[in-house]
């Protein structure tokens, strides 16, 4: 992999970061009040990134696409090509890649908790440059990506007869932009309807899934009594495009360890259509493979694995595992399947690593690159399919007080070569 930006090492840890659907901008998040966009330079696209003839995905009619401000319309358009990898050793040079600064600033007033760009936005649209972010205490905030300024707000209560807003704790577009799901602290997953602002936005309001706990009575733990453990929404994920007017499914993980699918083509019940129970830790990471019909893949803190699960519900358990390091860490490592090809997922290690695994070997590791000093956790793993030879990195550590934070680092990779 050849470095492309990096953005000067820090003392911070990243919670997240995401490319927009364009591949011209990129939202990050530390532990703090404040949305960071940065830009991607528009010579980092090689001649390999352009799209491709033989595409495979079908373009939908501009016309079709619904803007995320309620007074103007959108369109989007999308690219495939393939993808490769190269193991690179060694440490990476940032003297190698364009300085990559801070474009704007995004304070929204507490900690903002999860961001997502809106599915169609275009660079030359400027009305399509928006962002979701779910900001602790306040309504989720539909923000102008340009400009910082907030055009939207949906107010979720913590009940009918509440005045009290629920803190939410993820939040994302489906993609076909009409709609966003929304999942709180106290395991509420709503959907909420983008063109009505406000608390009447709602459309359904569905439960996460729930977790068999046993009931400690003394020092003794009752096997015949459970009661019903409910997490923290930690992470959504949603069928990719093409798939999402046939399946229209999306993931919901929680800090129990369960992961619920759910099928927004049926009559939604408080419940998951099916339930993604494997994990040791706390749900982190969620999403589907590139069909997204058949397999859905999860990651969890204090767990080592990546599972991948056949989401129609014909097996028991998950499919098969690709292990990494993090069994013994609260720490989240990031991992994305590659949306083009879906054969690939590159996923983030804690000893500063990026490991590639290959779906067609059963998840077997076919390569590894070094992205980040040693003991910078990767927490962040990140692409884009209009510019599918582009990775996003995100690595860093908190400061402990002695000396282990200043590591924090964002980067933007090219994957050099074909396949």
């Amino acid at each position: 992999m050849e470095l492309v930006h990096a953005s000067a090492q820090r003392a911070c840890a990243w919670r997240d970061a995401r490319i927009a659907p364009g591949g011209a901008l990129v939202a990050a998040l530390e532990d703090d009040d404040t949305v960071r966009t940065f830009e991607i330079n528009n010579q980092s696209q090689t001649h390999a990134e352009q799209p491709a003839a033989t595409s495979a995905q079908t373009q939908t009619p501009a016309s079709a696409h619904p803007s995320p401000d309620p007074s103007s319309s959108s369109s989007s358009s999308s690219s495939s090509s393939s993808l490769s990898e190269e193991r690179q050793e060694g440490e990476p040079s940032s003297s190698a890649s364009l300085p990559w600064t801070c474009k704007r600033q995004i304070p929204l007033g507490d900690a903002v908790r999860a961001v997502d760009w809106y599915p169609h936005m275009r660079a030359d649209e400027p009305t399509t440059c928006a962002l979701l972010a779910a900001v602790r205490g306040q309504p989720v905030q539909l923000v102008d990506g340009n400009t910082g300024k907030v055009r939207a707000a949906y107010r979720m209560y913590c009940s009918d007869n509440s005045d009290e807003l629920d803190d939410v704790t993820a939040v994302g577009f489906a993609p076909d932009g009409a709609v966003f799901v929304a999942g709180d602290a106290t395991g509420r997953i709503r959907v909420v309807d983008l063109s009505k602002p406000g608390g009447e936005a709602v459309r359904h309001a569905l439960e996460a899934p729930t977790r068999a706990r046993k009931r400690r009575r003394g020092d003794i733990l009752d096997d015949s009594e459970r009661t019903v453990a409910r997490g923290i929404v930690s992470c959504l994920g949603f069928a990719p495009p093409h798939a999402w007017c046939t399946s229209r499914s999306f993931l919901a993980g929680t800090m129990t360890g369960t992961c619920g699918v759910y099928d927004l083509r049926v009559d939604l019940q408080s419940a998951p259509s099916l339930r993604l129970d494997g994990h040791h830790g706390g749900i982190t990471s969620a999403c589907f493979g590139a069909d997204g019909d058949h397999f859905a893949y999860t990651s969890a803190r204090r767990d080592n694995r990546i599972l991948c699960w056949d989401v129609r519900g014909t097996t028991q358990g998950a499919l098969f595992s690709m292990e990494r390091d993090g069994a013994h860490s609260n720490v989240r490592l990031g991992f994305q399947v590659c949306p083009c090809t879906g054969r690939y997922v590159y996923a983030g290690r804690r000893d500063g690593d990026v490991a590639v695994f290959d779906l067609q070997e059963s998840g077997h590791e076919v390569a590894r690159h070094r992205i980040a000093s040693r003991g910078a956790a990767v927490s962040v793993v990140a692409m884009c399919a209009s510019r599918p030879s582009m990775l996003l990195t995100a690595a860093g550590a908190r400061d402990d007080g002695a000396g282990a934070g200043g590591r924090g680092r964002l980067s933007l990779w090219r994957i050099v070569g074909t396949t």
